[in-house]
């Protein structure tokens, strides 16, 4: 009898527990699936917060290595691989084998992108034995290995492990081929690379580039060949064989401008910029008596640099860059630096010039002012505020551009980058300045005060909206007034948000669109605020004058019918 109810009892709890179960994985499952989401709707920050706060603690926990695998890649998308390769340090011994195989070729990745050969070996080997894990991943791994060798210069085992990869993967896929190539002739094996010669596509850069190693190409017919690949297509790689043309062709010009141009590429392949700037410094000492000009003479230089920056800016960056290091005088040197930067901008090498000036001088202050605003500009343009904001805090306004411009502009710089705090100060600055704010400013006042508002900072959009408020004209004050609404609306204080509303829709002239957007906003505050009548007749207008369906649909909701 005891015995009947022991297992009664214990076949309740599991009938209980099961459900419970399965709704804590599928609810596991929701938040997995909406995290990715996140992510691909180009939040991944958020969806790293949320991974933080949603991943199970237990690694044998159901759906524990999807949510590592998702860190994983966001870690390595942001190209934080450092960190990812720590998370691999810490991964539990007991991990499922097949969902361990696919972390460890993600840290293997990370591994090989910082340039680790043995990490990248080690780890690949950790998934390569792993029973059932499948082909694809395979092809990945030893690829992975190969380039690993190739990183280190290791050509003997680099060839070999192409040999077998090819041997494997018969008939070898015209990509993988030209990756081997590319990867021979960048350690010096050539005969090798001439392997897959066959393969590679025949007017592509990769074939030009082992027939130019080979020599079944003079450097000259490389070089105009690589100019027609340019004319056709904006692939790299035709910079690459421009380049190693130019330098058989003992071109300096030339050979500058490909590292100038490979440089400027987005992302992580781009060469060394200490090596452009060996080739500035190379190409002017070298020139410098065919221009007919002495050593020394530093003034003289700058001058043949500046006049020749509109027809052959190529060698007037040369010029400037050499300077800009090595003129004897401080005036030649701090005008070099800002020709220089101002010569790239003309040429739109924004990534090159912020490339090679942070590798000389490093530090932006010790730049003078003009080569900060150019580099600063430089920066917004490729969306690179906070390397802006490190060129531009601390300066005054530029010539020519008011100082109340300037202010507007940093703000609204500060807080793409990050920097609430010193915008805050900026914006209290702007704020008690006794300067009138001219009508055509305002639009730029008006658009700093909801950026601040959409940052969270509403003390800061307040003041500035509150600032702004007198100078205004009628439209202009309704978007004014209408800012200034949300943010008591956001603090909670309805009573406010209402006063405001209806101060930005009895600005209108007629009852427009956004007379009714901030009829039907102040009606919704009053209701919250328990003034029914006043919310009631507020809606009873929309119903008369507003057009947008949706706004009568709500009024008509309120007002209960």
């Amino acid at each position: 009898m005891h015995e009947s109810r022991y297992w009664f009892a214990a076949g309740l709890v599991l009938a209980c527990l099961l459900p419970m179960r399965q709704g804590y994985a599928a609810e596991v499952a929701d938040g997995l699936e909406s995290t990715r989401n996140l992510a691909q709707a180009g939040a991944p920050q958020l969806a790293l917060r949320r991974i933080e706060s949603l991943q199970p603690a237990d690694a044998a926990a159901p759906r524990w290595a999807d949510w590592e695998r998702l860190r994983l890649q966001l870690l390595a998308n942001a190209g934080r691989n450092d960190e990812l390769l720590m998370r691999a340090t810490g991964w539990p011994a007991g991990l499922p084998e097949l969902a361990g195989a696919e972390l460890h070729a993600i840290a293997a990745e990370a591994a090989l992108a910082l340039g680790r050969g043995a990490a990248v070996r080690e780890l690949s080997g950790r998934a390569l034995w792993v029973p059932g894990i499948s082909a694809t991943l395979i092809r990945e791994l030893r690829l992975l290995v190969i380039r690993s060798y190739v990183r280190e210069s290791r050509a003997d085992d680099a060839y070999r492990s192409m040999l077998r990869f090819q041997q494997d993967y018969q008939p070898l896929d015209v990509a993988t081929a030209t990756g081997f190539v590319n990867d021979l002739l960048d350690i010096g094996q050539v005969k090798e690379a001439v392997t897959w010669l066959g393969l590679l596509e025949e007017r592509g850069a990769v074939k030009l580039r082992l027939r130019l190693h080979t020599g079944l190409v003079t450097p000259q017919d490389a070089l105009i060949q690589a100019r027609a690949g340019l004319s056709r297509s904006e692939e790299l790689q035709w910079w690459r064989v421009l380049m190693e043309a130019a330098v058989r062709l003992q071109s300096g010009a030339q050979r500058i401008e490909a590292l100038e141009q490979l440089l400027n590429a987005k992302g992580g392949s781009a060469p060394d910029p200490r090596v452009l700037w060996e080739a500035y410094v190379d190409y002017a000492r070298q020139a410098a008596n065919t221009h007919q000009l002495l050593a020394g003479d530093d003034v003289n230089w700058l001058e043949f640099a500046m006049r020749r920056g509109n027809a052959e800016p190529v060698i007037a960056r040369a010029y400037f860059a050499f300077l800009a290091r090595h003129a004897r005088a401080a005036p030649e040197r701090q005008r070099a630096q800002a020709l220089l930067a101002e010569n790239f901008a003309a040429a739109r090498l924004n990534r090159t010039a912020l490339r090679i000036y942070d590798i000389w001088p490093g530090d932006p202050a010790a730049l003078t002012a003009p080569t900060r605003y150019a580099l600063g500009t430089l920066a917004e343009a490729v969306s690179d505020h906070e390397r802006a904001w490190l060129y531009w805090q601390g300066l005054s306004a530029p010539e020519g551009v008011p100082a109340t411009g300037w202010d507007l502009r940093l703000a609204a710089l500060a807080l793409r980058a990050g920097a609430a705090g010193a915008a805050t100060q900026i914006g209290r600055q702007l704020v008690v300045s006794p300067r009138p704010i001219p009508a055509a400013q305002l639009p730029e006042w008006i658009m700093l005060a909801q950026q601040f508002a959409d940052h969270g900072l509403t003390d800061g959009a307040q003041a500035l909206f509150e600032r702004t408020l007198p100078h205004t004209d009628a439209t202009q004050a309704r978007l004014v007034l209408a800012g200034i609404a949300r943010l008591h609306e956001a603090r909670n204080q309805p009573l406010l948000a209402a006063d405001y509303y209806l101060r930005a829709a009895l600005r209108a002239s007629g009852p427009d669109a956004a007379a009714a957007e901030a009829r039907l906003q102040a009606g919704l505050s009053l209701a919250r605020a328990g003034l029914r009548e006043d919310a009631r007749a507020q809606f009873e207008w929309l119903l008369k004058h507003a057009r947008d369906p949706a706004q009568i649909a709500v009024a008509r909701r309120e007002l209960g019918f």
